[in-house]
């Protein structure tokens, strides 16, 4: 049976077909009715961050995140990992989507892709500094354009940290400490 990935530190299972490859079924099409194999991985949580959520006693009021981002697979795991954390997060998959959800929604972090279609991440930027509901939010460009000049173009957009994909653990955890105090 295929599971869909549970809440942090779990393990998920995918069952694979091992049936003959047709024009609409791969070699190994996940399936759950036609597939007598399991297998067992690992989620990324279970490597990287504690297998319990922190108590919000232990942190405090969750943090408000948000993930803006064109790419579902990226916002999906970038959200659940912060989730992980502790945060409570919204996802928006464009620039239009996370001004909307930013009107009721009022984020300490805000993860924002660079290269999305209609609204840049540059863009979206200069408008949430523009709106005073969230104006002091610590936004971090997202980007696999990494070089000196996309830095500059976020500094000058107003964008407090700027992170070439793949994102670090690392920068993740320490990101999150703007959402002490």
């Amino acid at each position: 049976m295929a599971h869909r990935l549970p809440a942090c530190g779990r393990a998920f299972s995918y069952a694979l077909s091992r049936g003959r490859p047709t024009p609409d079924r791969g070699p190994w099409r996940l399936a759950h009715l036609y597939s007598d194999h399991k297998w067992r991985f690992p989620t990324m949580e279970r490597a990287f961050l504690p297998t319990t959520r922190p108590s919000e006693d232990d942190m405090g009021q969750p943090c408000e995140v948000m993930v803006v981002d064109d790419n579902l697979d990226a916002a999906t795991m970038l959200s659940e990992l912060v989730r992980c954390m502790g945060a409570t997060v919204e996802v928006a998959y464009d620039g239009l989507q996370a001004l909307a959800t930013m009107q009721a929604f009022h984020p300490r972090i805000v993860f924002l892709d660079i290269g999305m279609p209609g609204m840049n991440g540059f863009e979206l930027a200069r408008r949430i500094r523009a709106d005073a509901a969230n104006a002091g939010a610590f936004l971090v460009s997202v980007s696999g354009w990494n070089d000196a000049g996309t830095k500059a173009l976020a500094l000058e957009a107003g964008i407090d940290l700027h992170m070439g994909k793949p994102i670090s653990m690392e920068l993740i955890r320490a990101t999150m400490v703007h959402c002490e105090g």
